[in-house]
């Protein structure tokens, strides 16, 4: 049987060559390892770029979300500090009007009256607040304010009522224009559009929904009993 031997030489220099190469391998792997990239990406990839493109379209869909993650979350904090606003506003007429109802005193019912007037100024002001360029409670019409300026709705109100003394008259003429179909309130205080904003896309299959808008029951009752007291 023939053995091939390896000299002492030979082999010193096999083992110095590996050892080369071996740090170069580790020199890379560290590199990759450290900047999360492949040093080579043409061999990486071997000709298939259709994880990279994955990849890529993923990181931009992403990119999406997050955009519309942070519109949401600016529109959400800015509509709840305005509904807090709103709601001081509403539960200090709604004393006021009790500690006048108390005193059974001309002089209390002209203090809320007046009192009265500034707040439907700034519930208005406030449910027309916009946020980056676009109005929070006018549905798709973010390019208007949604209501027409409260001293504008009070002389709407005032040419409405004009003639009349009795309470229960001034009310449902008030009721009236703020809640009958074509009345004042439809046809000229609310400008805003009849259709919610879009929902934003948080994910893939979760959206939040912005419906509040100021010609909803809810508020259209709170400026009706707000006007109401100005009136008084």
């Amino acid at each position: 049987m023939n053995t091939t031997g390896v000299g002492d030489l030979a082999q010193h220099l096999t083992l110095r060559r590996q050892n080369t190469d071996l740090k170069q391998q580790l020199n890379v792997l560290g590199d990759e390892l450290a900047s999360g990239r492949a040093s080579d990406l043409a061999a990486a990839l071997q000709g298939d770029y259709s994880y990279f493109a994955d990849v890529e379209r993923s990181l931009s869909i992403n990119n999406s979300y997050k955009n519309s993650i942070d519109e949401a979350v600016l529109f959400t904090s800015t509509m709840q500090t305005t509904l807090d606003r709103i709601q001081t506003v509403s539960a200090g007429l709604g004393s006021d009007v009790l500690t006048a109802a108390a005193s059974n005193s001309a002089v209390s019912f002209g203090a809320v009256s007046l009192g009265a007037q500034e707040d439907l100024r700034a519930l208005v002001s406030s449910l027309n607040t916009s946020v980056a360029g676009r109005s929070l409670f006018g549905g798709t019409a973010t390019d208007t304010a949604p209501l027409m300026l409260a001293d504008d709705m009070l002389d709407e109100l005032r040419t409405a009522v004009s003639g009349l003394t009795d309470a229960t008259s001034i009310q449902t003429v008030v009721d009236d224009w703020f809640n009958a179909p074509g009345g004042g309130f439809e046809t000229l205080g609310y400008q805003g559009s009849d259709t919610n904003l879009s929902p934003f896309q948080l994910a893939q299959d979760e959206t939040v929904q912005f419906d509040l808008r100021a010609d909803s029951a809810e508020i259209r009752d709170l400026l009706q009993q707000t006007a109401m007291a100005a009136l008084a």
